[in-house]
């Protein structure tokens, strides 16, 4: 799993199966966590597709603010899920699913009321060969920059 954000504020995360890394442009720092430690967190499980939807959450219709655009009606599915067992991190999430199954959006709402929401562009499915080591091998690791703080947990 890589995930590169550019706003608000620039942050890489990547997983290579073996570790977890956090990259924190503004605060000139990256957080190293063994993957196998993360495997109990519904976040990062949902997000590196090790979860299981059906198992993890109730799947329900949205909240009415989240329903589709009427110009999206046919072309987007809103589908709220929330977790079955309470989490620390998150009480709901809206996804925007497009007919072939992409998510184009997700609202992530947490015990504090605090909402996180991605707007996903430019998808790109299976688009590198599996079988290319090298080019995975350079999708799923990441070098910060010279002088970044560097904590493992």
């Amino acid at each position: 799993m890589r995930w590169d954000y550019t706003t608000p504020e620039m942050q890489i995360l990547v997983s290579d199966g073996v570790d977890f890394s956090m990259y924190f442009a503004k605060l000139e720092q990256m957080i190293i966590s063994p993957a196998e430690s993360m495997q109990s967190d519904i976040t990062y499980s949902f997000f590196t597709g090790t979860g299981n939807l059906l198992k993890d959450f109730i799947i329900s219709a949205p909240n009415p603010e989240f329903a589709p655009a009427k110009k999206d009606i046919g072309r987007i599915k809103v589908i709220k899920l929330i977790p079955k067992e309470n989490q620390s991190q998150v009480s709901e999430i809206h996804l925007w699913v497009t007919k072939d199954s992409l998510i184009q959006r997700m609202d992530i709402l947490d015990h504090f009321d605090t909402r996180t929401t991605l707007d996903f562009s430019n998808l790109q499915v299976n688009t590198l060969p599996t079988n290319d080591r090298k080019a995975m091998n350079a999708l799923f690791t990441y070098t910060p920059p010279e002088g970044t703080e560097i904590i493992y947990q």
